[in-house]
């Protein structure tokens, strides 16, 4: 299933508007010397306290704002593309082609886990484990309201980075508490089959560690110089459902884009597919 709607892949500069793209280039100069300047800004204060205390500002940091500022504008009118690393099962797959991506909630996450009981597809004492301890309704509830994408296709080539989330059914905040649990885990990793949801997300709805903005500078600029290659994840998150025309495309372990987006085969803990559907 592929969406109508064309988006931003952050590491590929062939799909940015030109206008960004421009605005980048004319700029270059400025926003290379900035990032020199916080680069060895960054450096003085891990090796001296009082630059930790009195840290400086980069001697372009203003004209690195204002280009910013114009890149941020520029980009609300599009969408970025972003990737759901899950498990999911056959009918839950054909739940979000029709329905969207729904945010973690704890009724939504109960209906799931009871959907699958009644299938007899979990057992009933799973079942109830998951139900009385989970990170939906306790400290952790920080997942809540919300749906985490990666946003560099870089990390799905990363096991580290994935892997579980491709591994073990319902998400982190069912199976988190449970990984060293062999009945749980055990069924949890039974169960669905590797999906990455392909979505394309309005830049207003996303929310990020790094403003998009900063993200394409921060890829412009490694293309320019190896000194700013970023190797960290790039990760963001909703908090409203995502339509299903923003749904890009559903790509599950054994297909030919699910392969060629992974690296999954190299991996330590190899990737299994549905015990049921």
């Amino acid at each position: 299933m592929t969406g109508n709607i064309e988006s931003i892949d952050i590491e590929d500069q062939n799909t940015w508007p030109v206008q960004i793209l421009a605005e980048l280039d004319l700029h270059f100069d400025v926003l290379h010397k900035n990032a020199l300047a916080e680069m060895h800004i960054n450096k003085l204060c891990e090796i001296d306290a009082h630059y930790q205390r009195n840290r400086p500002d980069p001697i372009h940091a203003r004209h690195r704002i204002d280009v910013l500022g114009r890149l941020n504008a520029w980009l609300q009118p599009h969408c970025i593309d972003a990737f759901h690393c899950t498990r999911l099962t056959d009918f839950e797959i054909e739940d979000v082609r029709l329905s969207g991506l729904n945010t973690l909630e704890l009724d939504f996450a109960l209906n799931r886990i009871t959907r699958l009981e009644s299938k007899g597809m979990m057992p009933a004492s799973v079942a109830e484990k998951l139900r009385s301890k989970n990170a939906i309704s306790n400290r952790h509830g920080d997942r809540l309201t919300q749906v985490c994408f990666m946003l560099s296709r870089h990390s799905l080539k990363s096991e580290e980075d994935i892997g579980a989330l491709l591994s073990q059914w319902g998400g982190e905040a069912l199976y988190w508490a449970y990984e060293s649990d062999p009945e749980v885990s055990a069924v949890l990793r039974s169960l669905g089959t590797p999906c990455i949801v392909q979505a394309q997300i309005p830049v207003p709805m996303l929310e990020n560690y790094d403003s998009v903005e900063e993200m394409l500078l921060s890829k412009f600029l490694a293309s320019r110089d190896a000194a700013f290659a970023n190797t960290h994840p790039h990760v963001g998150r909703i908090r409203s459902p995502l339509a299903p025309e923003q749904i890009k495309a559903i790509h599950s372990l054994g297909e030919p884009d699910f392969e060629s987006m992974t690296d999954h085969q190299k991996w330590r803990r190899k990737l299994v597919f549905r015990a049921g559907t």
